[in-house]
């Protein structure tokens, strides 16, 4: 009989003490998150701890802060060219100011 491990798709290894070890992989992908990925993962750990354990036990945290990061980052963008507008503010004013 399969263990749900071994269903899933994990495997074992035979340790030299004849305990059988899982190989655990990392899939996750590298962290590339910067200020509000680390501020997400604030916020899980402080205020959501079971999210941020099933997120560390289903190896998707980095891939959850790197998207939090480019989706802040990118609506940052989104916000700094919307008030650039509504100011008035210019390449030329900023470099004469």
């Amino acid at each position: 009989m399969k263990s749900t491990f071994e269903k899933m798709g994990g495997t074992y290894t035979l340790g030299a003490d004849g305990i059988y070890y899982p190989n655990l992989v990392s899939t996750d992908e590298e962290p590339h998150y910067g200020k509000y990925g680390m501020l997400r993962k604030t916020y899980l750990k402080e205020h959501r701890p079971a999210m941020y354990s099933l997120y560390m036990l289903e190896d998707r945290l980095t891939k959850h802060l790197n998207a939090v990061d480019d989706e802040a980052q990118e609506r940052m963008g989104i916000l700094v060219r919307q008030m650039m507008e509504k100011q008035g503010v210019t390449e030329e004013l900023k470099a004469r100011d």
